[in-house]
């Protein structure tokens, strides 16, 4: 488990959001670093840094294939996150920054000119991967914290849903935008609390994954689990995504290289406005770990500011915002700064930077 003053950094993209504790690529540039490690190339590092995502810094990057509810699902796990294949490659080739930007219109939601519209959240209620009687109250309670946030251009409706009903994508009432499933077969939340998936192609990401050991957590912690999980299918990335501080990351921004080691394009992260522009805000659900530590399960004040803001209207608050350079050059460093990294970072850590192009040879 995992200041913006709930930079509710959004995380959209083309077509794309969890630990929080616990369609086939033709990208040729990938390397395989160990049997289940996947060393991204520069460009590909730089959109997921654009996009909040750090691949660098505590946000380990590995192989994920697997078949959910009948489709196969390639791509990559980097901390709760999700990314297929499929989404790197249109970040990257796009390379304007207005589609590999965390909020690009076509990757936020698409919201209706006039009225609001409506989410289905379907919790599957049998087969391996069904929630148990607490997780699906806890998936009710979840649903109605964000209908009691009263967003102009967004409802929710939680239904129950069989696994056949998931495997369809839908139910006798209509399609089910987000399933909420237990991962019974650690295939797909690993080593995390729970997993999301990003918003695709102006729709929530469709579904989310929380680990089996929760059908013993309390209501309130599964209620703010799934809060949180249903944040990244709707947009949002971690409010401490520039320092991941509330996993216990004490190590000091690096001067040479940036907000964090190697993370040199953070900044271009577009910020919801009126939300704190830090990047290391902790008072929130979208927090990175740690969320648990809140009382109850409810949106803290900065949490509503972003939600409200970013489903308020048609327009992205962020579209105006600059361009994402995907392509910087690596940097050359002293011998004193390599040294720097291997003492604090490991030798491996130097070596994965000069491979991806942040750090030249």
């Amino acid at each position: 488990m995992f200041k913006i003053k709930f930079s509710f950094l959004i995380i959209v993209m083309v077509i794309l959001f969890t630990s929080c504790q616990k369609e086939s690529s033709n990208l040729s540039e990938f390397q395989s670093v160990a049997s289940t490690d996947l060393l991204l190339t520069k460009p590909q590092v730089n959109v997921l840094l654009a996009n909040g995502i750090n691949p660098l810094q505590g946000e380990k990057v590995t192989k994920l294939s697997t078949e959910i509810f009948g489709q196969q699902v390639d791509g990559i796990a980097t901390s709760d996150y999700f990314l297929s294949y499929e989404q790197i490659d249109d970040m990257v080739q796009d390379g304007s920054g207005k589609r590999s930007k965390l909020y690009a219109t076509t990757n936020r939601i698409n919201l209706p000119q006039y009225g609001k519209r409506t989410i289905r959240v379907g919790g599957v209620i049998n087969g391996i991967d069904g929630l148990n009687n607490q997780q699906l109250l806890a998936l009710s309670s979840a649903v109605r914290q964000y209908n009691n946030l009263f967003l102009k251009k967004l409802r929710f409706q939680f239904v129950t849903i069989t696994e056949a009903e998931a495997n369809n994508g839908r139910d006798n009432r209509g399609p089910i935008d987000i399933i909420a499933f237990t991962d019974s077969r650690d295939n797909f939340v690993r080593d995390a609390d729970g997993r999301a998936t990003f918003p695709a192609n102006g729709n929530p990401g469709p579904f989310f994954g929380i680990d089996v050991n929760t059908r013993n957590y309390t209501l309130k912690n599964n209620t703010i689990l799934i809060m949180h999980e249903m944040g990244h299918t709707l947009g949002m990335a971690h409010a401490d995504f520039r320092t991941r501080r509330t996993c216990g990351n004490v190590q000091p921004l690096d001067p040479v290289l940036g907000d964090l080691l190697g993370v040199q394009n953070v900044t271009g992260v577009c910020q919801i406005p009126g939300t704190d522009a830090s990047g290391d805000f902790e008072n929130s659900i979208m927090r990175a770990c740690g969320f648990f530590v809140f009382r109850s399960a409810s949106f803290t004040s900065e949490d509503r500011r972003a939600f409200k803001r970013l489903y308020a209207q048609v327009e992205s608050p962020c579209d105006q915002s600059p361009q994402v350079n995907v392509n910087v050059n690596c940097k050359n460093l002293s011998q004193a700064n390599r040294d720097y990294i291997i003492r604090y970072y490991g030798a491996e850590t130097l070596a994965y930077y000069i491979q991806i192009g942040v750090i030249c040879p």
